[in-house]
């Protein structure tokens, strides 16, 4: 019963999450630019939550129901074929913050890190940095490379 009530107060929390008035509220405590969050980008969020299958995907996700790959084990199986990394930062970002990246780093010292004054989502909030980050990045790596970019 009580895995019943779990899944239950997920679905009412799923469906309070979905509002775009709500997103919007996650939105603003995660970019650096608040003009940046425009209702295209909220849209953009409140659209796959439209899919019926959204409720049980969040259900899985936070309640550690779906599969079990850990940032260590891709770490590791990336590290095993010298896999390219750029771990492209919002330095600013209050969830993954930049003492998540230097953790990555020692995890996988070949990475290349590159901290923006962005959020969450740094390609959003400062996309001209981003790009240009990611530009110098991906020419500095040798034709036919495999890339990474997180």
């Amino acid at each position: 019963m009580m895995g019943l009530g779990k899944r239950a107060a997920l679905y009412l929390a799923f469906i309070r999450a979905k509002q775009p008035e709500q997103i919007k509220s996650v939105l603003k405590m995660v970019y650096a630019c608040e003009d940046n969050i425009d209702a295209e980008l909220v849209e953009s969020i409140v659209v796959p939550a439209t899919d019926p299958k959204a409720p049980e995907v969040f259900y899985r996700i936070n309640s550690n129901k779906g599969p079990s790959l850990t940032v260590n084990t891709l770490l590791a199986k990336l590290a095993a074929v010298k896999m390219p990394m750029l771990l492209l930062w919002g330095d600013l970002d209050p969830w993954i913050t930049p003492k998540r990246a230097a953790q990555i780093m020692a995890l996988y010292p070949s990475a290349e890190k590159v901290g923006l004054q962005a959020g969450h989502c740094p390609h959003d909030d400062t996309p001209a940095e981003a790009n240009k980050a990611l530009l110098k990045w991906l020419q500095k790596l040798p034709a036919k490379t495999s890339v990474l970019v997180t």
